[in-house]
């Protein structure tokens, strides 16, 4: 008898069962994401543009497994929003710089303030702050009495992992905003990865290519405080293709941080994405709500 997972496929001609030579909604997201950021760091030119709507094109609808044209059309036009937001900020920023932007078509700039402010250490008086023995905590106790098998590897990993990260979250992000390959992700939700938090995925795909802002966040480095605004959430996931893009955005980070969650981030997508496969698009939403319950 075959599974609900066969079931499922079999319904759902945009996720057909996957072969050795299928690839998963993660990677053809990095892959046209890939193609827009080499748009976005070459010449604004029509033949450029013409360009990266045609390898986009492309890569849709020769993905295996097979699309379905309604997701091919979704997906597609999610992308081209975002590479005409970026022509319209590129071209916005750029009359601004000239002292052309008027009226309506001004853009707001990042606050950035400097204020000197006096390092902990230089404080007087003080002196280290006395760490607290952790295996006085109620949960460190409970943990250490329970003789059950314990988590499972990958939870066991992602636990090590978020404990690590937290000895000081501060040096962490900054070694990931440093590191060469780190993917291109809003600083803000850097954060809640490795803290272990939800991420916005209005936030991800809205801050990876917005350039107003909202909030401040503070950094201090050598004794000056600065203060940055952090990309404003301009436009919310409302569709299976921003869905798509915004999930593929948020994978590559997390993976960068937690290597070993790539199959289940991985599972993850593909599932969600066969439940738009067999919804018809008035009904989206319902999984959209899902997803941020889950």
């Amino acid at each position: 008898m075959p599974s609900d997972d066969a079931r499922s496929r079999s319904t759902s001609p945009s996720v057909p069962a996957q072969g050795p030579q299928t690839e998963s909604a993660s990677q053809m997201g990095k892959k046209c994401l890939d193609i827009i950021e080499a748009y976005r760091k070459g010449p604004r030119t029509p033949l450029a543009n013409a360009a990266v709507i045609r390898d986009i094109t492309t890569a849709l609808t020769t993905a295996t497994p097979q699309f379905s044209k309604a997701e091919i059309n979704d997906a597609l036009g999610s992308y081209l929003k975002i590479i005409i937001q970026h022509d319209k900020s590129t071209e916005a920023a750029a009359q601004h710089s000239n002292g052309e932007a008027t009226g309506s078509e001004t853009i707001d700039e990042p606050s950035l303030s400097l204020k000197w402010v006096l390092s902990p250490d230089a404080v007087a008086g003080t002196g280290k702050r006395q760490k607290p023995d952790e295996a006085d905590f109620p949960w460190s106790i409970q943990e250490n009495l329970s003789g059950g098998p314990g988590l499972c590897d990958d939870l066991q990993r992602t636990l090590d992992l978020l404990r690590k990260y937290a000895r000081d979250l501060k040096f962490t992000k900054s070694s990931i905003l440093t590191a060469e390959n780190a993917p291109q992700f809003p600083n803000s939700e850097w954060s809640n990865i490795i803290i272990g938090a939800m991420v916005d995925l209005d936030r991800v795909i809205s801050g990876s290519f917005a350039v107003s802002s909202d909030n401040r966040e503070t950094e201090i480095v050598g004794g000056i405080q600065f203060k940055f605004g952090a990309a404003k959430p301009v436009k919310q996931v409302k569709t299976s293709g921003e869905w798509f893009i915004a999930w593929g955005i948020y994978t590559q980070a997390a993976v960068f941080t937690f290597p070993h969650c790539k199959s289940e981030l991985d599972s993850y997508g593909a599932q969600i994405l066969s439940l738009f496969a067999a919804t018809t698009p008035s009904n989206h939403s319902h999984i959209l709500v899902l997803d941020k319950a889950i």
